[in-house]
């Protein structure tokens, strides 16, 4: 039960316009509401919710230099010395426009390729960027160890994120609005 209040999956048409259509509507349109068990009280007009792309560089070494090029507002996830020496390893986050070229080449182009994760939110760049600053590390309790945590990778969202115990899946999502997460070529899961 708590699983279908916390996540949806939406299948995408086989056609590439109709698929990138869709994904647009989901990325740019109004918040998706799927919980049956809440009653939302919502305007007739809804309120433009900002749109973040999170793409981990392991899988996409040039992203900052698109990002550039695109003139996208973007941030390093990691800060201080991370930052720069592990640049090609970093995840970034950067917010989307719907009518921009990189928002297209991206959903034609890395969709499907797990390259990491889009966010929903109604917080600025920055005060999203310093939220989930806080998430990059996890203690093991077992290894006395801190780990870094991948939660931008699709298999990360898939696997872990829905099944988190309550407290801690309201902390991850507390300036999210609505976060969605390739599950293939041709499905989408959104959590909210």
């Amino acid at each position: 039960m708590i699983m279908r209040q916390r996540m949806k999956q939406i299948q995408l048409p086989d056609d590439k316009s109709a698929k990138i259509e869709l994904l647009k509507h989901v990325l740019f349109g109004a918040l998706i509401e799927f919980n049956d068990t809440l009653e939302v009280i919502s305007s007739n007009t809804p309120t433009i919710c900002p749109t973040y792309v999170i793409i981990d560089a392991i899988h996409r070494p040039d992203i900052t230099v698109l990002f550039e090029g695109y003139n996208l507002d973007w941030r390093c996830l990691w800060k201080g010395e991370s930052a720069e020496k592990f640049a090609l390893h970093a995840p970034y986050i950067a917010q989307l426009k719907e009518d921009n070229e990189f928002t297209d080449w991206l959903l034609s182009q890395g969709f499907g390729k797990g390259w990491g994760i889009f966010l929903r939110s109604y917080y600025s760049i920055n005060e999203l960027t310093d939220h989930l600053r806080k998430f990059n590390q996890v203690y093991s309790d077992v290894d006395k160890i801190w780990l870094m945590f991948r939660y931008y990778s699709p298999v990360a969202i898939k696997q872990v994120l829905p099944y988190l115990p309550g407290n801690d899946f309201i902390d991850f999502m507390r300036q999210i609005n609505q976060l969605m997460s390739e599950v293939s070529e041709k499905s989408l899961m959104i959590i909210r």
